[in-house]
């Protein structure tokens, strides 16, 4: 068999064919998700535990939100899914806190409850 005939039967099989690689672009890699109590207008660590039935998000750079994160109602992370004003209880790793987000969704408080 001759080399013209082995990169011949090569190309007959596909293999001299460009490989084609889907990249998936990565969804909100920095995102992280909290279980929550509906917004409310005063602090919310009086509200029930089992009463965090909503998920909230934020930007920051830990599982617990930060003064300066933004709160967002739901995915993706843009301006029309910021928060409202007011107080969210939230849990993180087991211990409660109350948030406090203004009208842009920017967290003003965090306080453990």
């Amino acid at each position: 068999m001759a080399l013209g005939n082995a990169n011949t039967a090569a190309q007959a099989r596909g293999k001299n064919q460009a490989v084609k690689i889907k990249k998936y672009k990565e969804r909100n890699p920095d995102v992280f998700s909290l279980a929550a109590s509906r917004l409310e207008s005063s602090p919310a660590c009086s509200v029930r535990n089992d009463r965090l039935t909503y998920t909230i998000y934020h930007n920051g750079s830990n599982n617990l939100p930060a003064v300066g994160n933004l709160v967002y109602t739901s995915l993706p992370l843009v301006s029309s899914n910021l928060s409202s004003d007011g107080h969210y209880k939230i849990v993180v790793s087991g211990t409660y806190y109350s948030i406090n987000t203004d009208n842009n969704g920017l967290i003003r408080r965090v306080d453990a409850c």
